[in-house]
């Protein structure tokens, strides 16, 4: 028997010795006198004294033994033990000796009593092992098992450590937890107990092949594995797959580097759902991947559990992120894809209906962009490349330099544009007395808002097995802590909202609680959109129903104070009576619409409200106050119906002109024009400027200056009279004299030389020209236009000076014969006195006739008629007159 007391000393008085003290390295602690546990070194003087369970079972009081350095007999650990006994701790003990050498018949004839201990714990002894072969009849006594490799040990291949299930129908383990090294998985077949936690660290010489006996496990609920090599890649446990429907096990943990799969790997067959109301706490955590494991830089899994709460997949090597939608179920709190290299361009949405998801896709290579359905999730993407516009979510709730988006160049993120999208629901349950707050872009988490009153604790508890759990910017759940009833309005800030956004404090109640309370309602009679004010309205749309006449009008807009609605066509009829009715009904939507009713409901209550009609129904160009029933008219329109059309221009305020609301334009006054009648009415030319004449604006007529003529009073009279058939140059007012007449009224005739000179020379163009044939009528024509160019010349002018009058050819006809009568007179005293001249005898064959007639546009001229044309316009202030000289030559 070894001496547990050797270093306990004496007392030489009574003869006794103190074994419920401490003294050297021997402790023992004691109860009320009996000796409970003990502690004890194997000297190495005393190894060839072997620990045998005699040693120990006289201490019947004994619940737990630690012995150190421990050299034992072959069937120690087969008992018996004290009935009392917990624990049983062995450390550097030589496991060659304990383990392979038993004698396995004893753990099957029951020879021996052996009582239930509640764990075993087994520490060192591997450095000095090479093959351990461990039986689970030896051990199947013992409920808990925890061997552990001590520090510092040295592991080699040579090291193998091997678990044995010779476990049958007629002897069965009852353990509950394993946490142990091995170079093999173990089968966990004939175990009677539920094995809460297993965990195993892979030894360097590692039996492949039995990662398939992970299918005995369905009694395990938590699954831990380790590596002692952090460098060898062991396979991943594939018998999970093939553990049957109704197994336990809801958490898997893999430290180790997974090696390559031969397959997708399903595991929805892991159906546990360990669970409180609707949160399970199933997970897989997959935490060191390496680059091994995946299928060509495919995720290695098909399915999984449905009741998984969380997943994390960890320093692997993918090319692209999972399909979520058809791989997780909605369960999911947590999904993690941190560090694997990812380089996707993100292009796709998120329609994925989780819960409370958190998508931490941290330290990747991720590019493109991401839309609103990424809000649902609390998103964790520093060390990304990700750009475009980020969603609502993220410009209402997460600050610019936020770390969960560092490293991605969001267009909309600095500066950022107003926060809009927010929209808030409050819900009273009586049942349990919470509020739950739900709705869009509400907030990533409780941090991302304040409440007012704020004494609402963040966990609502297990209410009826229920745990109500937050949705990303969905849901969350307010317990009131304060005293008193709880308050079913409140005030929601939201503090990291941009500061152009038009809200940042949402006032809100609960919808089933307070009956909406109607101030106001109007109507724009152009579109049809309905505006109704108030308090204790919503800010969802899809909870708020307005009906006019049993049509539907459909919300465009909605606050706490506020619904703007639209109907398609209007149902006010000018027929029906100037009053309609907003009507209350609190139980049942087929009674709450009447003939001629408005009526506006929230969630399962509405109120009541009196409508009076606009005139005319304000013509379709204004609002409708439907309580007083007055029109507020657009901007371009007047009256008590908005029926006139306001002028564009402010013509009104002035005296010349006024407003024609018929047509929306300004009428003037005679003497004005212009779209506002500010501009006087103009004569022809402005009179040809002040120093011309005066205009009449109203007539729009000049009264020209005495020395002025023509409408415009734009030609000048000549101040004598011009003699011998001269004309008068209104433009220059002078007079034109014909040829052989000189001086300013053209009463002097050339000399004689001259005169012959000029009468020889067209003589002789004459003659020339008529012993041409006809066909060279154009080159006669041509020699004889030299000496009419001038005269044509000015008549030229003549006829532009007055081109402004020719509209008033309506002289009468006895008027320009009696000028004509006067021209021929003229004329034929002319000749006379031609004919008494010297050169009369040469010219006696030619003949000059002057002919003054009206032309018409029947007017044919027959014959070969060379015709010199000039028109001499006489104009005064009642009458323009033409007068036409032709010479026929």
């Amino acid at each position: 028997m070894i001496e547990i007391c050797h270093y306990i000393l004496l007392n030489t008085t009574t003869q006794q010795r103190n074994y419920c003290g401490t003294n050297g390295r021997n402790i023992i602690v004691c109860l009320n006198g009996n000796i409970q546990k003990i502690t004890i070194r194997h000297l190495p003087n005393k190894k060839n004294k072997l620990l045998s369970n005699i040693d120990l079972i006289c201490f019947n009081s004994l619940t737990s033994i630690i012995v150190l350095d421990p050299n034992t007999e072959n069937n120690f650990l087969y008992g018996p033990f004290p009935p009392t006994l917990k624990s049983l701790r062995l450390d550097n003990s030589n496991l060659t000796s304990l383990f392979n050498y038993v004698d396995l018949s004893i753990g099957f004839n029951n020879t021996i009593t052996r009582y239930q201990i509640n764990e075993f714990i087994l520490k060192g002894g591997v450095s000095n092992s090479r093959n351990v072969n461990i039986y689970f009849s030896t051990l199947s006594h013992f409920s808990k098992l925890y061997f552990y490799i001590e520090d510092g040990a040295t592991i080699t291949n040579q090291t193998n450590i091997n678990f044995i299930n010779d476990l049958n129908e007629t002897k069965k383990s009852s353990f509950k937890s394993i946490t142990t090294y091995c170079s093999n998985i173990p089968s966990l077949a004939y175990n009677n107990a539920t094995i809460g936690f297993v965990e195993y660290t892979y030894l360097p010489n590692f039996n492949y092949e039995s990662v398939s006996n992970y299918s005995t496990y369905s009694d395990v609920v938590s699954l831990v594995l380790y590596s002692w090599n952090s460098d060898q890649f062991y396979p991943f446990p594939l018998g999970l797959s093939n553990i049957q429907p109704g197994n336990q096990l809801t958490s898997l943990y893999i430290e180790h580097l997974i090696d390559k799969p031969p397959y997708l790997i399903n595991l929805s067959n892991l159906d546990s759902n360990i669970s409180r109301g609707i949160y399970t706490y199933n997970q897989i955590e997959i935490a060191n991947a390496g680059n091994l494991f995946n299928l060509d830089g495919v995720f290695p899994f098909s399915s999984f559990p449905k009741y998984l709460s969380s997943f994390t997949f960890e320093y692997g090597n993918l090319s692209r992120l999972p399909d979520f939608e058809n791989i997780f179920s909605e369960n999911m709190g947590l999904v993690e894809f941190s560090n694997n290299i990812i380089a996707e361009n993100i292009t796709k949405s998120l329609e994925w209906p989780g819960r409370t998801i958190t998508l931490r896709l941290t330290n990747n290579q991720l590019k493109g962009s991401i839309d609103e359905t990424w809000c649902k999730f609390n998103l964790e993407l520093q060390g990304n490349s990700l750009s475009g516009e980020a969603p609502s979510c993220f410009v209402c709730h997460i600050k610019s330099n936020s770390l969960a988006i560092s490293g991605s160049t969001f267009s909309n993120m600095n500066p950022k544009p107003p926060c809009t999208s927010v929209i808030l629901n409050l819900w009273y349950d009586n049942s349990t007395n919470l509020l739950f707050l739900y709705g869009q872009d509400i907030g990533f988490a409780r941090a991302d808002f304040r409440l007012s009153p704020s004494t609402f604790n963040s966990y609502c508890g297990l209410m009826d097995k229920n745990v109500y759990e937050d949705v990303r910017n969905g849901l969350f759940c307010l317990n009131y802590t304060g005293s008193g009833p709880v308050p079913l309005g409140l005030n929601i800030t939201y503090p990291n909202m941009p500061s152009s956004s038009p809200v940042k404090t949402f006032e809100i109640t609960a919808y089933n609680m307070y009956l909406p309370l109607i101030n106001s309602v109007s109507k724009d009679s152009t579109t049809n959109l309905y505006t109704i004010t108030g308090k204790y309205f919503a800010y969802n749309r899809t909870v708020i129903t307005v009906l006019v006449d049993s049509q539907s009008c459909s919300v465009v807009s909605c606050n706490f104070n506020e619904i703007k609605c639209l109907l398609s066509e209007s149902i006010i009829n000018n027929n029906n009576d100037n009053n309609f009715y907003y009507n209350n009904n609190n139980n049942n939507n087929n009674n709450m619409i009447d003939t001629n009713t408005l009526s506006v409901q929230i969630m399962n209550v509405s109120s009541n409200f009196t409508l009076t009609k606009c005139p005319n129904d304000c013509s379709d160009a204004g609002i409708c106050d439907l309580n007083l029933g007055l029109c507020s008219c657009n901007s371009n329109r007047v009256f008590d119906n908005c029926s006139g059309f306001k002028c564009s221009e402010d013509c009104t305020s002035l005296t010349n002109s006024q407003c024609n609301f018929t047509i929306g334009k300004c009428e003037c006054l005679p003497g004005w024009e212009g779209d506002d009648c500010s501009v006087q009415s103009k004569c022809l030319n402005d009179c040809s400027g002040s120093d011309a004449g005066t205009c009449d604006h109203i007539t729009k007529t000049c009264t020209c200056n005495s020395d002025r003529l023509f409408d415009d009073c734009s030609g000048l009279k000549c101040i004598i009279s011009c003699n011998n058939n001269s004309i008068c140059d209104y433009k220059i007012g002078k007079c034109k004299c014909l040829s052989g007449w000189l001086g300013d009224n053209c009463d002097i005739q050339e000399n004689s030389s001259s005169e012959s000179s000029s009468e020889s020379s067209e003589s002789s163009s004459e003659s020339s020209s008529e012993s041409s044939s006809e066909s060279s009528e154009s080159s006669s024509e041509s020699s004889e236009s030299s000496p009419e160019s001038s005269e044509s010349s000015e008549s030229s002018l003549s006829s532009e000076s007055s081109e402004s009058s020719l509209s008033s050819e309506s002289s009468s006809e006895s008027s320009l014969s009696s000028e004509s009568s006067s021209e021929s007179s003229s004329s034929s005293e002319s000749t006379s006195k031609s004919s008494e001249s010297p050169q009369s005898s040469e010219s006696s064959n030619k003949t000059k006739v002057i002919l003054i007639c009206t032309i018409l546009p029947s007017t044919i001229v027959i014959g070969v008629i060379f015709v010199t044309v000039s028109k001499k316009i006489q104009k005064n202030k009642y009458k323009n007159q033409f007068e036409y000289h032709i010479r026929l030559k």
